[in-house]
C-alpha cells in the first residue's frame, strides 16, 4: 500500500521525499482503523488534497486515486480514475 501511494503521489507531481513521507503517514493512520470500503484523503504540503479508495476485485485489491483538489480547483474522475495501482498481499473489505 505504501509503495502504491508513494508512486501515485510522485506521478501527480509531489517530490519523491514528500511522496514517501505522505505514504508512510497514511499507511500508519489507516492501519489501526476499520474504515471498510470508504475513501480516504491524503493532504500534501504542496496544498493538494488527494482522494483515494481501495477497491476489491475478484483476484486483487486496487488502490485508486479518483480526485484531487488544490485551492479552489478540483478534478474528479470516478469512471476511469486518475491513477490505479494493484496492491499485493492485500485484504480489503467489501
Amino acid at each position: 500500500m505504501q509503495r502504491g501511494l508513494s508512486d501515485i503521489l510522485v506521478e501527480q507531481g509531489e517530490s519523491a521525499d514528500a511522496g514517501e513521507s505522505l505514504a508512510r503517514e497514511a499507511r500508519w493512520a489507516l492501519a489501526d482503523k476499520a474504515f471498510g470500503p470508504r475513501p480516504f484523503l491524503v493532504p500534501a504540503p504542496s496544498g493538494t488534497d488527494y482522494a483515494f479508495f481501495v477497491q476489491k476485485k475478484s483476484d486483487v485489491c486496487l488502490l485508486r486515486l479518483y480526485g484531487r483538489q488544490h485551492g479552489f480547483v478540483s478534478y474528479t474522475n470516478n469512471l476511469t480514475y486518475i491513477a490505479t495501482r494493484p496492491l499485493t498481499s492485500c485484504e480489503c473489505a467489501e
